[in-house]
């Protein structure tokens, strides 16, 4: 017996029109997102969950990566700084 395409290909569900994200939503996440622990919590649930509203997950996940490159560019910095006072602290007791 031959299947035809309808019998092959499983149904699909139909498109979920995407939820936009009013003023006040983003004023409520934008606030969680600044609190200091519970911020950096949320935007890993928002980003990783798979219930979160798609723009609010692409903007956690864009926080998380700036976050990241923060850290990375301070850390460059705490070194680079690090290792100037010190040649300037054995440069000083030279001549004390």
């Amino acid at each position: 017996m031959e299947q035809t395409h309808a019998e092959i290909t499983p149904p699909q569900e139909p498109l979920q029109p995407r939820k936009e994200m009013s003023v006040v939503d983003w004023a409520i996440t934008l606030f969680v997102a600044s609190l200091p622990l519970i911020g950096l919590i949320m935007l890993f649930v928002w980003a990783f969950g798979s219930d979160a509203n798609l723009t609010r997950r692409n903007f956690s996940k864009a926080a998380l990566l700036l976050i990241l490159i923060s850290i990375i560019i301070y850390v460059i910095l705490i070194l680079i700084f690090a290792s100037f006072f010190k040649s300037f602290w054995e440069l000083s007791n030279q001549y004390v």
